[in-house]
This record gives C-alpha cells, sequence and structure tokens, in this order.
C-alpha cells in the first residue's frame, strides 16, 4: 500500500478539484479529460513499474507528468497521421505478435501476460498500429524536401559526439581458456590454469593450449570468442579484456564459469566518429526535429502547470 501512496495522494488532489469528467488538457480539437488521465496512470503503473517498487513524491510527479505529456502527443501525432493518411505496417505487426507468441509458447499464454499487465490483446494491436505509423511517418519526412543550415548540422554534432558520435571501445580478437571448477575444489581448477600458462610462457601456441585443454565451447576454435563491447561479458571477464595489453597472457581469471586465462590480440579504442560519417544521420534527425517540433507548436497545447516541465 505504501508504494501506491504518491499516486493515491496525487488523485486526491485531483479530485477534490477536479471531476472525472473535467477537462486538464487540450491538443488541436481534442480533449483529455481527468477519468481518461487518471485511467492511463492506473493502468501504466501496474504495466510498466515493479510490484514492490516505491514512488517517492517527486518520482509520482514526474511519471504523472510523462503519461500526460504522452498522451497529448499521440492525440496530435495521430491527427497528422490521419491528415497525411499514412497506413500502419500491417506485415510488422504480424510479425511482433508472431514473435511475442514463439515466446510464450502459445496464443492463449501470450493473452495471459498481457493481461497480466492491464492491457488486453486488442489495445496492445493498436499501440503496435500506432507505433508502425509513426515509423511510416518519420520516413516520410525523411523523403521531403526540408532546408537544414550547415551550422546547425555542425552545432549537433560538437553537442552530441562525446555522446551519441562516440565509438564504444570494441575487443576485435580475443581467446581464452576455460577450467571449470569441479565439485567445488576451486584449489584444483586454479593449479591447472596456472600450470596451462606455464606451458604457453614456454612456448606451447595459445590457440593449440586452447584446443588441448578448454572446456568452454570455443575451445575447438582456439579459443577464439566472437567480437565483443562492454557490457557484453561477464565484468570479471570484461575488466581485464579492456585493460590487458595486447598478445599479453592473463594470469588466472576468476569467474562464475570458473578459471581464464586471456589473450587480446586485436583491440579498437573508445573514437569519436568524424563529422562525414555521422553528417546524414544528423540531417535526417533535424529534419524529424523540425517537423515534429512545427506540429507542435501549431497543436495550440494546454495543460496543467504540473505538466509543462517534461523531463
Amino acid at each position: 500500500m505504501k508504494k501506491l501512496l504518491p499516486i493515491l495522494l496525487t488523485f486526491a488532489l485531483f479530485s477534490c478539484t477536479a471531476p472525472e469528467n473535467k477537462v486538464i488538457a487540450k491538443v488541436l480539437d481534442q480533449k483529455i479529460t481527468q477519468g481518461e488521465f487518471d485511467s492511463e496512470v492506473i493502468k501504466l503503473t501496474k504495466a510498466m513499474l515493479p510490484p514492490d517498487y516505491e514512488l517517492t513524491d517527486e518520482e509520482s510527479k514526474t511519471f504523472n507528468s510523462q503519461i500526460l505529456n504522452s498522451m497529448i502527443k499521440k492525440k496530435m501525432y495521430t491527427q497528422k497521421l490521419d491528415e497525411l493518411e499514412i497506413k500502419s505496417d500491417e506485415e510488422a505487426i504480424d510479425l511482433q505478435f508472431n514473435q511475442m507468441m514463439m515466446q510464450y509458447g502459445s496464443e492463449e499464454k501470450m493473452k495471459e501476460a498481457i493481461e497480466s499487465k492491464g492491457f488486453t490483446v486488442e489495445e496492445l494491436r493498436k499501440e503496435f498500429i500506432y507505433q508502425t505509423r509513426l515509423n511510416e511517418l518519420s520516413k516520410y519526412v525523411e523523403e521531403q524536401e526540408i532546408e537544414i543550415p550547415t551550422e546547425e548540422i555542425r552545432d549537433f554534432y560538437d553537442e552530441n559526439k562525446s555522446t551519441i558520435f562516440m565509438k564504444q571501445p570494441v575487443v576485435n580478437l580475443c581467446r581464452h581458456i576455460l577450467i571449470e571448477i569441479e565439485e567445488g575444489d576451486s584449489n584444483a581448477a586454479l593449479e591447472k590454469i596456472k600450470e596451462i600458462r606455464e606451458e604457453i610462457v614456454g612456448g606451447m601456441d595459445f590457440s593449440d593450449a586452447a584446443k588441448k585443454y578448454s572446456m568452454g565451447p570455443s575451445g575447438e576454435d582456439g579459443g577464439k570468442l566472437p567480437v565483443f563491447q562492454k557490457g557484453e561479458m561477464v565484468p570479471e571477464f570484461e575488466t581485464v579484456a579492456f585493460a590487458l595489453p595486447l598478445n599479453e597472457i592473463s594470469g588466472p581469471v576468476l569467474t562464475e564459469f570458473g578459471y581464464h586465462l586471456i589473450l587480446v590480440e586485436n583491440r579498437t579504442d573508445s573514437t569519436i566518429a568524424p563529422f562525414e560519417e555521422t553528417e546524414k544521420f544528423i540531417v535526417s534527425q533535424l529534419k524529424r526535429d523540425q517537423f515534429f517540433n512545427e506540429i507542435e507548436e501549431n497543436a495550440n497545447i494546454t495543460k496543467p502547470k504540473w505538466a509543462e516541465t517534461e523531463v
């Protein structure tokens, strides 16, 4: 009960001054009532928040603001979609539902999972339709002749080159040897990996050692792993792989899988993508921004003060 207190307090505050049919926001010629908003908050609280999550007062205000602004944008964009007669991609929607059905094992289990979050299958399909129509609208915008000044393109690049355009470090070629810990005997596994390391230092090729000793699936391929970025390996392995000097054999590395020896043969450090590589993306982004900003500027939006600042 405690975790829902901020939301309930918000409802109580609204209900003192705003009956269910009171209009709390307007966009174009459409209205959003208190009842519509409250219903959406209840539904999305169930769908998006963990059952044991405790919302603070500030989080509740942010959550409510995001929901109302999302409702406003949906009405605003839907009217534009209808005006331009943009259709949904039915094949993409069917594919999404088929993938969900495969994930849950059957249509009945999928339906149960959807309804457990407070939605119906039909409501979810309507949301998929809306999202695919938005995707089609983005394609439409990219095809329009919208002039973007060169200085705006360059400014966008300069403002975002350390975030959006930062290429993350990548380990391109890494080999490892894994010795699993059997029956909880970590000492035996540690001694074995040390012996293997001594053999390699003594002249044995790392990939040959991996084929001979590694207990991991990559052993047959000389311990070779697929290309990976940060966040794709267990932390202990990743920390060593991104810090180890090239072509140097690590000491024993303990992970949940056992003890490893790691050899990194090629790694690309983080770099900023050059402007020339990003220019096409930036132009597309700025065209979309300009198009959607114009829609919003002409939408005659009115909303309560608590929703004026989007977070």
